[in-house]
């Protein structure tokens, strides 16, 4: 009787053992056929998400010094037409 409830723990074991191997498939690279697991694709998005928030903050500021550019423009010309006025 010791052996047969040895043999069925061991089973029991060996189903978690394979179980807790393809959740770890899911989780880590797959070996076998290259596929990247959850932990590489989270950081992948998580590697893309933060170049295009980078992208997102050059182009405000591209647009604010455009603005500022615009603006300078604007105030030089105005205060030439005022000179040329007098």
């Amino acid at each position: 009787m010791d052996k047969f409830n040895e043999t069925t723990v061991f089973q029991e074991l060996k189903s978690i053992n394979e179980q807790l191997h393809k959740l770890s498939v899911y989780l880590i690279d797959d070996k076998l056929t290259g596929e990247p697991g959850l932990v590489n694709k989270v950081r992948k998005h998580d590697d893309r998400i933060g170049r295009l928030e980078l992208k997102e903050k050059i182009r405000d500021v591209r647009a604010g010094m455009w603005g500022a550019a615009a603006s300078i423009l604007l105030l030089i010309i105005k205060f030439l037409f005022d000179i040329f006025k007098k």
